[in-house]
């Protein structure tokens, strides 16, 4: 897929998240510009996994992986109405736990 452009997902204080097409790929911004990090086809666990040894901030790799669904097939499958498709709030324990669901918060009256 060599000359393929990568999109961008998500942008956060000079890491990104991109695709191919084929898999995510894990972004760090240097004076050249983005340069991966790392390539993943599997799972959002195993993407927020490579974030965390690769000393991505957790509420940046919160940021970046806000709306993906489980796995990239999925997103790969799903046409994209917002930079991360139409997912909502990301569930991911960036503590290297098991996911959870996040809690509502009530908007303010």
């Amino acid at each position: 897929m060599r000359g393929m452009k990568d999109r961008r997902i998500a942008r956060a204080e000079g890491w990104a998240l991109a695709s191919d097409g084929v898999q995510w790929i894990l972004q760090k911004r240097r004076t050249d510009g983005w340069r991966p990090i790392c390539f993943v086809r599997s799972s959002r666990d195993v993407l927020v996994r490579c974030m965390r040894e690769n000393g991505v901030p957790a509420d940046i790799a919160c940021h970046l992986v806000a709306g993906l669904p489980s796995t990239f097939d999925e997103w790969a499958d799903t046409p994209k109405t917002a930079a991360c498709g139409p997912f909502g709030a990301s569930d991911v324990d960036l503590n290297g736990g098991p996911a959870t669901t996040p809690a509502t918060t009530p908007a303010p009256a």
